[in-house]
């Protein structure tokens, strides 16, 4: 059979709220009042006012660390402002866009492409088999599978959103 648990006094009471208002974790109040930190918990939760007193000093101190991250997030927002910046240089310009698909190249099947062939889908149809057409215009130098057009409009139109 379990020995019974002794019941706090008063002061016990006062002592345990006096720790949870000082911030002291339930194991620390737990070897404190010669308890387990479950033992601790399992009392401070059947103790109606010492659950009170608990869930007050919780939010309070929630609300001491969500105050303080707030003013170190407006100090980070507002210390580069009272900085002087310095006079930045002018971006580029962009280059221009390449010219269009050159209407003279004809499309191709799948099957057609050769390695240095363009591979932007442009067009479908049933009557073809595999139902895709590509553009087949020489790649680009600089891009591994399409011609500057549709390099452009694959990879440059994002920059201009």
């Amino acid at each position: 059979m379990c020995a019974q648990a002794k019941s706090w006094t008063d002061a016990d009471r006062d002592r345990v709220a006096a720790l949870l208002i000082e911030g002291r974790s339930m194991g620390r109040i737990g070897q404190l009042m010669g308890l387990s930190r479950s033992a601790a918990i399992g009392r401070i939760y059947r103790d109606a006012e010492l659950h009170r007193q608990l869930e007050r000093e919780t939010t309070r101190r929630k609300a001491v660390q969500l105050g303080d991250k707030v003013k170190k997030a407006i100090r980070s927002m507002v210390e580069p402002l009272k900085k002087p910046t310095l006079q930045s240089r002018p971006l580029p310009p962009d280059p221009p866009p390449p010219p269009l698909r050159n209407p003279d190249v004809s499309l191709k099947l799948l099957f057609e492409l050769g390695p240095a062939d363009c591979r932007f889908p442009v067009g479908e149809s049933r009557q073809v088999i595999g139902g895709f057409l590509f553009c087949g215009e020489a790649k680009a130098e600089h891009s591994p599978a399409y011609c500057a057009y549709h390099h452009h409009r694959a990879h440059g139109m994002a920059k201009e959103r």
